[in-house]
């Protein structure tokens, strides 16, 4: 994608220098900046002349969010409504839009202009309508450093329904030049409106936040910073020029002049490498991490991001979209942002991906999945067996949790810990056996289990903790592995058929580690094992132990 942006803008821009708006914040355009677009009229002229013929150009345009108005046309980088977008993403409803978004000719407004308010627009047609083309902006393509304009003409916010205080949420210079090339400053940075100087700074600052939920991220590019209400999160407070004072909360209404007409922007850049024909510049593309997608009737979240060259990001399954029994993971997927494909490797199973799912009965994990997120199949009351495969190191704290169909589960011989209450309330589950690479299980891992009446301990766990059998009502005997040396508290706890434990060294017995327990308690092994191990279990409170 960045190959061909490179490619676009040496040959529509060649002659052109280019302002760019971006808002972000607390509105519904979540993810960045923007302005209005560009046409290819150059507007500006470099004072200095290059020393030989340039080897790459530079875009650079004035990027800016109009709050009140709430119009914005997002910095050049910007993967939700930037240059190389085909149509607009509509963030208050989280996913693309219909309209075709072309962004040399369009800009976006989060409120309806005055005429469209009295249409009574509603649902996609109020969508549509948030794509406008009334502004006129000149850009251009720095091939020299010197002095550049950019001008945006017909911007008129006052035909727009004004909500709340008007002001630049930001107003900044985006560019494509890269961060790798140091020593780049612009100085001398004007600011008129409606042909009135209202704003002069001797330089603007590069915003240091790649990438920032709330306001622009540089994303690997120079992006100076003139007004910005989140100069904090970009790293330029104290200078950038905030519109409200965090103080005083009121507005700096020198700084903030809405055009009636025309905003303009004219600054020197300095230490720019025009020579050296320009690089790719490798930046992270696509959805956002968290954000979710559907391919062939699976939901992802994304867990790692795409990049511009093309190379995969990672999802995890989030759940179905089409509900099945069975079910097998993909190791790969896949989703389109305008006409870009964008393709993932499937890494994990999300937290709750399955929850409370009372359709699935089988689930089987390819050998891509590296992680099952916590409560995965929580409260899935149909489900059978699930296959982990070797790669997957952990069951995760409620997994199971509640799954009264699990009769029988085989551990893969990657899973070194079980976590809390994995296997609560499996009812149905009668037997389990720890793997020996298992070094740790949670409490209340099996509590619950009310068949469950045999399991086995491996060599390598510690001990057993609080909670892990609790109501199991049909165990009746347990061997603690060879270094299990504490039982905590509750451990055993309502199980009421519990009458044989066989130790192989000292145990140390929590309190309440045997409360409700009906029968006489037999302990077997070394005979100073068994002594020990009787005491502790007496002082923890349980008489009936011989």
């Amino acid at each position: 994608m960045r190959k061909n942006l490179t490619k676009a803008i040496s040959t529509t821009l060649a002659a052109a220098m280019v302002v760019t708006a971006g808002g972000f914040a607390g509105v519904a355009n979540t993810n960045g900046s923007t302005a209005k677009a560009a046409d290819t009229t150059a507007s500006a002229t470099a004072t200095a002349t290059p020393a030989a013929t340039p080897a790459a150009s530079y875009m650079a345009y004035t990027a800016f969010s109009m709050a009140g108005p709430w119009i914005y046309r997002s910095e050049w980088t910007n993967d939700k409504s930037g240059l190389t977008v085909k149509e607009f993403y509509d963030s208050e409803k989280s996913k693309w839009g219909r309209s075709a978004f072309d962004y040399t000719k369009n800009y976006l407004a989060n409120n309806l202009t005055k005429a469209q308010e009295t249409m009574g627009l509603r649902g996609q047609a109020r969508g549509d309508a948030r794509v406008h083309s009334e502004a006129t902006i000149k850009d251009a393509a720095m091939t020299t450093n010197g002095e550049w304009t950019a001008e945006i003409t017909n911007l008129d916010t006052t035909q727009y329904k004004v909500v709340g205080d008007s002001y630049y949420d930001v107003l900044h210079i985006s560019t494509d030049i890269p961060l790798t090339m140091k020593n780049v400053k612009c100085t001398n940075v004007k600011v008129s409106v409606d042909d009135k100087q209202i704003l002069e700074l001797k330089e603007a600052f590069p915003n240091t936040q790649a990438s920032d939920k709330q306001g622009s991220g540089n994303k690997g590019y120079y992006d100076f910073m003139i007004i910005d209400n989140y100069a904090d999160s970009h790293g330029v407070e104290g200078k950038a020029l905030r519109p409200i004072d965090k103080t005083t909360g009121k507005l700096n209404t020198e700084i903030n002049a809405m055009p009636a007409k025309s905003l303009k922007i004219t600054f020197t850049i300095s230490g720019v490498d025009f020579v050296t024909a320009k690089k790719e510049v490798v930046v992270d593309n696509g959805p956002t991490v968290g954000s979710t997608f559907v391919d062939n009737g699976v939901k992802y979240v994304v867990t790692k991001r795409t990049k511009t060259n093309n190379s995969k990001g990672t999802v995890a399954v989030a759940g179905l979209a089409t509900k099945k029994a069975d079910f097998t993971t993909a190791a790969t997927a896949k989703t389109t942002e305008g006409t870009t494909v964008l393709n993932y490797d499937v890494t994990g199973i999300a937290d709750n991906a399955f929850a409370k799912d009372t359709t699935i009965k089988t689930v089987t994990l390819g050998d891509t999945i590296k992680t099952v997120g916590e409560a995965a199949f929580k409260g899935c009351t149909k489900l059978t067996k699930v296959t982990y495969n070797k790669n997957i190191t952990k069951i995760a704290d409620d997994t199971f949790n509640g799954c009264k169909s699990i009769k029988s589960f085989k551990l893969s011989s990657g899973i070194k810990s079980i976590g809390e209450a994995a296997f609560k309330n499996c009812t149905a589950l009668k037997s389990f056996k720890l793997t020996k690479n298992v070094k740790s299980v949670g409490a209340s891992a099996f509590s619950g289990c009310k068949k469950l009446s045999k399991f086995t301990y491996n060599s390598t766990v510690k001990s057993v903790a609080g909670s892990t059998f609790k109501d199991c009502t049909s165990l009746k005997s347990i061997k603690l592995g060879k270094k299990v040396k504490k039982i905590g508290g509750s451990a055993f706890a309502g199980c009421k058929k519990l009458s044989k434990i066989t130790v192989s060294q000292k145990v140390k017995v929590s309190k309440k580690a045997f409360k409700g327990c009906k029968k006489t308690i037999k302990v077997s092994g070394k005979k100073a094992y068994v002594k020990y191990t009787k005491k502790q279990i007496k002082k923890a409170g349980y008489k009936k132990v011989k």
